[in-house]
C-alpha cells in the first residue's frame, strides 16, 4: 500500500476512485510482480521448476512471455518488482543472484540476445521498468568519444536527408569493417572507414526494436539513442543487396525462421529495414 501512489503514477491512464480502487490495484501490483519473480527464478535455476508447469513444459510459452513482457503498454513499475524481490524468501541456490540478473537471465534466449544483453550489468541509476532496463544494457557499453558518431542524434541537421545506401557507399569508396561485438553502438567512421559492430538478428529483434523506439518517443526522460541508432541503420539497409553486402561483411547475421527451410543464415527477400525502421 506504501507504494500505491507511485505506482499509480506510473499509469496515467488508470485513475484510482476510493479505497476499493486501490486495494483492487495493490493486488494487481502483487498478483503481476509475484509471478514475474517465479518466472525469472525458475528460469535461472530449473531445479524450482515443476514437471507439470505448462510455463516450462510447453516450448512456445516463453517465446510468448519474452514478447509480452517486453511490450511497452505491458510495464510493471520496477520500484514493485525490487520491492516484491527484496520481501520474498530466496532460494539457497539463487542466493547472491540480483533482480537485474535474473531478469536479464530470462531474456537471454538466442545468441542475438547474448550479444546485446550482458547479465553482469549494474544499473547505473533509477530504471524505470523491464523495458528501459534491456534499454540500459543495450547502451552500456557505448565509448564516449570527443566526435560524434555517425548515428547520434543530431538536433541541428535536416532528418529528410537520408543517407546513401550501403552498396551504394561502397561503390562511392566508402570501406565496411566488422567492430567489436562489446555494444552495437559503437560505430565509428575514420578515414573513409565504417567501423560497424555486428547486428545478429532473430524473429524476437524486430519487436524489441519496435518498443524501445515506442519508449525513447514517449518518454522524455531518455534521449533517442535507440531510434538514431535504428535510422541510421535503416539508412544504410535500402535493399536485399545491402543486406548481402553487409552479411559478407559480417556485419549482420541473420537468424530469422523460415517455415520451409528452418533457421537459416541466408538473407531474406524482403528488406531488413521492416525490423529496425523508426516509423511506428
Amino acid at each position: 500500500m506504501e507504494l500505491a501512489k507511485s505506482a499509480q503514477g506510473c499509469y496515467v491512464a488508470y485513475p484510482l476512485d476510493g479505497d476499493l480502487d486501490q486495494k483492487y490495484f495493490v493486488e494487481m501490483m502483487i498478483f503481476d510482480g509475484c509471478f514475474l519473480l517465479e518466472l525469472f527464478r525458475k528460469t535461472f535455476s530449473p531445479s524450482l521448476q515443476n514437471i507439470n508447469d505448462p510455463v516450462f513444459n510447453m516450448s512456445c510459452m516463453r517465446g510468448h512471455l519474452y514478447h509480452d513482457l517486453l511490450l511497452l503498454e505491458n510495464q510493471l513499475p520496477w520500484s514493485v518488482l525490487e520491492y516484491l524481490y527484496h520481501h520474498t524468501p530466496s532460494r539457497p541456490n539463487l542466493r547472491g543472484a540480483s533482480l537485474t540478473s535474473l531478469v536479464l537471465n530470462f531474456f537471454r534466449q538466442s545468441t542475438a540476445d547474448d550479444q546485446i544483453l550482458n547479465p553482469n550489468f549494474n544499473p547505473p541509476g533509477k530504471i524505470l521498468h523491464i523495458l528501459d532496463l534491456v534499454r540500459c544494457v543495450i547502451r552500456s557499453g557505448l565509448k564516449k568519444t570527443s566526435s560524434q558518431q555517425p548515428w547520434q542524434e543530431n538536433k541541428g541537421s535536416n532528418l529528410s536527408h537520408r543517407m546513401p545506401n550501403a552498396t551504394s557507399l561502397s561503390e562511392a569508396g566508402i570501406r565496411f569493417k566488422k567492430g567489436k561485438r562489446e555494444c552495437i553502438m559503437n560505430i565509428e567512421f575514420k578515414n573513409g572507414v565504417f567501423t560497424i559492430p555486428p547486428l545478429e538478428i532473430d524473429d524476437r529483434t524486430g519487436p524489441l526494436f519496435r518498443n524501445l523506439i515506442a519508449f525513447e518517443q514517449c518518454y522524455r526522460g531518455r534521449a533517442h539513442m535507440i531510434t538514431s541508432y535504428a535510422f541510421f541503420m535503416d539508412n544504410l539497409i535500402d535493399s536485399r543487396e545491402d543486406i548481402d553486402f553487409l552479411c559478407d561483411k559480417g556485419i549482420l547475421a541473420n537468424w530469422l525462421h523460415n517455415s520451409s527451410t528452418g533457421f537459416t543464415m541466408t538473407p531474406p527477400s524482403w528488406s531488413i529495414t521492416t525490423l529496425v525502421s523508426p516509423t511506428m
